[in-house]
């Protein structure tokens, strides 16, 4: 969106945890983070829900959208 390379790299959970302790997260943050990155890898976060879409009355923004509203793009 802003026309800057963004490199990924991919950090296996074990790794990733040790990196968040040396930077004094609380460990309870660090499972819910770790878990949550798992649960992205295993596909368990693809279900489409409508709850929010009904309690708004409206559809959701997109990612894209909410990002350039939020920064300003």
């Amino acid at each position: 969106m802003t026309g800057k390379e963004v490199l990924y790299t991919n950090v296996e959970p074990a790794a990733f945890e040790r990196l968040m302790k040396q930077r004094d997260l609380p460990d309870a943050m660090i499972k819910k983070i770790v878990n949550f990155i798992i649960d992205i890898k295993n596909n368990q976060e693809a279900d489409i829900h409508y709850d929010l879409e009904n309690e708004l009355g409206r559809k959701p923004m997109g990612l894209k959208d909410g990002l350039q509203l939020l920064f300003g793009l």
